[in-house]
Order: structure tokens, then C-alpha cells, then sequence
């Protein structure tokens, strides 16, 4: 485990096949939700490949930090790719396989309080996490200058 947090960069490119599989088998199914009087409907498929160009991105600036000898933090690691895993997860709609519905499933709409909520909340994880991947990146850089002199 020590060596995987090392390079974080493989965990981030081993989701993104199992991602695009997940959104490519669930063609289907959408992500809708209300602001204010307009409803946005998103397919799944379209939201996977966004979040997988998005895991690439986020590997490949780990892969640069790592090559430039930045000294990262292990458990900063750790913690954006948790929010950023679980925020994925659940905005691509995983917990489906488990029967655990979050979403409504008929499209009445009588109530969609609760599933932006929850989506907002996710979204907000997964901002969290990005904002500690920003802070390691700093820190990092900051541990690099301060061993080159």
C-alpha cells in the first residue's frame, strides 16, 4: 500500500478503464437535476468520459510532480483520492448495482430536493479533494525548493 500511495498516479489510471466501462454499459440512464425552473439532463456515458479525461489530467500532473522530485504528503494523497473516488462513484451512480437507489426512479419529479442535495454534497467532496490535491502540489514545492538549497 506504502508503494501505491507513493505513486498515486496508478491508482488514478486504473479507475479510468473501469469508469468508461461502467458509463459505456449504462448508455441509458441519465443524471438530471433542477436549477431553479430548468431541468439539466446529462447522459451517464457522456459524464463518464468527462470524469475519466478528468482522473487522466489529475495522474498525469502526479506523474509530473514525481518525476520533479517534489516530495508529496502520503496522507494528502490518500485523502483526495478517497474524495475524489467516492464522489465519482456516486455521481456515476455505482450504488445501482446494489440496490441502493438514491435517485428517483420515475421521472415525476415531485420531489428533487433530495437527489440535488445529494449531488450537491458529492460535488462538494469532490471540490474538497481537489483543494487538498492543490495544497499537496504547493507543499510539495515547497519541500523540493527548500531541499535544492
Amino acid at each position: 500500500m506504502s508503494k501505491i500511495l507513493k505513486k498515486p498516479f496508478i491508482l488514478f489510471w486504473i479507475i479510468i478503464p473501469l469508469i468508461i466501462i461502467l458509463g459505456h454499459s449504462k448508455k441509458d440512464h441519465t443524471l438530471d437535476f433542477n436549477v431553479h425552473d430548468t431541468y439539466y439532463v446529462v447522459s451517464q456515458y457522456h459524464v463518464s468520459i468527462i470524469f475519466s479525461k478528468f482522473l487522466g489530467i489529475i495522474g498525469l500532473l502526479y506523474f509530473i510532480l514525481i518525476r520533479l522530485k517534489c516530495n508529496l504528503s502520503n496522507t494528502l494523497n490518500l485523502i483526495h483520492w478517497f474524495c475524489t473516488f467516492v464522489g465519482i462513484t456516486f455521481l456515476l451512480d455505482v450504488f445501482s448495482f446494489f440496490n441502493l437507489n438514491f435517485f428517483i426512479e420515475e421521472r415525476y419529479y415531485t420531489n428533487t430536493n433530495i437527489p440535488n442535495v445529494t449531488i450537491f454534497y458529492y460535488l462538494l467532496l469532490m471540490l474538497l479533494g481537489q483543494v487538498i490535491f492543490v495544497i499537496n502540489m504547493v507543499r510539495g514545492f515547497l519541500r523540493r525548493r527548500k531541499a535544492l538549497h
